[in-house]
């Protein structure tokens, strides 16, 4: 029986670790025999806040440890191929060495690409670029997950070893996209996320200042005390701010109880890959109004004159988020119908059980 090692981190809290927990949930209900997974979680990486010199020893460091972990793996498994989620940047130099671990045991390796600026790092020929394309040439297979990603590694010759594959839901979302909608709380708006400038947290609430009805909204994500302030200095040009609700980190639970009942979520980042958030609200019967980066327009079908669950607009652009806001708030019947097509989108395209076999196939382990 052939084998498979995930070796993907389970924090912090982010698009990678939430796709790990998902596939760990469905490897464990379904007992699936051959995937193990070793957790690639960072323990000494500190906060920007401290020193350079800290960060780099602390890098150091983690990066020594999962390179043992990855050993230990790979003696203690044997697997035919490992699977590495990666975000690149910086972490493209352990993705190399991680690659030399994986050749040294002549083991298969597979990268998964979890961000979505493949097309603008082909475009700048930086150093990334450079180094994405060093680990492709050497690695078995690669996954991306918008098609904007695929079709460049495409255009550069790698068609025989990239796969796009969209990321699941887990089966705990599944189940909630198969109850009926429930009723929206009129006006009642809400960001998830990290809330930092790349995310548009400023557009966002200059938009809600434009707006000229009376509406609310709720941002929840982990959140900077000097962001925090920030954003609430500058909501507080209408009505007092008294709109804005900043209410930092919540449970999943939580954020899918606010999905459920909000008119829609609203995410106005810069970048995206394949953002989970997205895939949550579409399945909570949430109409989405977000930016066209990475596969987020694929994933609302917003080119669709029957199946769209949401609407985008370009990154950074004000008027373009207020006209968004505004169709969807005077227009019942479009928001039903952007409520139910995201439920049905799941169940239709993004299920566990519709996904998993795409990386059993990569894998070459069905």
């Amino acid at each position: 029986m052939k084998i498979a090692l995930l070796f993907s981190p389970l924090h912090p809290t982010g698009g990678i670790s939430s796709w790990t927990y998902n596939m760990l949930e469905y490897i464990q209900e379904h007992h699936i025999q051959n995937v193990y997974h070793v957790d690639a979680s960072i323990h000494f990486k500190s906060a920007k806040s401290c020193s350079r010199f800290r960060r780099l020893w602390s890098g150091i460091w983690d990066t020594l440890i999962l390179m043992c972990r990855l050993g230990n793996a790979l003696v203690k498994y044997k697997p035919d191929c490992v699977h590495i989620t990666t975000s690149a940047s910086w972490a493209l130099n352990k993705d190399w060495v991680y690659l030399w671990i994986a050749s040294f045991f002549k083991v298969n390796m597979v990268f998964h690409y979890h961000f979505g600026r493949i097309p603008e790092l082909a475009k700048t020929q930086n150093w990334e670029w450079n180094k994405l394309i060093t680990c492709l040439q050497k690695a078995k297979q690669a996954i991306v997950i918008d098609p904007y990603s695929y079709k460049v590694l495409l255009d550069n010759g790698f068609g025989d070893k990239v796969s796009y594959v969209p990321n699941p839901c887990s089966p705990f979302v599944e189940a909630i996209a198969k109850r009926p909608v429930k009723k929206k709380e009129r006006n009642k708006f809400i960001f998830v996320g990290h809330v930092y400038p790349a995310k548009g947290v400023y557009e966002l609430v200059e938009v809600f200042i434009r707006l000229k009805e009376k509406v609310d909204l709720e941002i929840i994500g982990l959140c900077s005390d000097k962001m925090c302030e920030e954003l609430k200095e500058k909501a507080a040009s209408k009505s007092e701010g008294k709109w804005l609700n900043i209410v930092g980190n919540k449970d999943r639970d939580y954020v899918l109880r606010k999905m459920e009942t909000a008119e829609a979520l609203i995410l106005p980042s810069y970048t995206e890959g394949f953002p989970n958030v997205v895939l949550e609200a579409m399945a909570c019967g949430c109409p989405v109004i977000a930016t066209n980066v990475g596969a987020i327009e694929e994933m609302l079908s917003v080119r669709s004159t029957s199946d769209s669950c949401g609407i985008c607009v370009f990154p950074k652009d004000v008027d373009g988020l207020v006209n968004a806001l505004e169709q969807l708030m005077n227009n019942d019947l479009l928001k039903k119908a952007f409520a139910q097509n995201g439920k049905r989108r799941i169940l239709n395209h993004y299920t566990m059980k519709q996904v998993f076999p795409l990386y059993q196939k990569v894998w070459n382990i069905e």
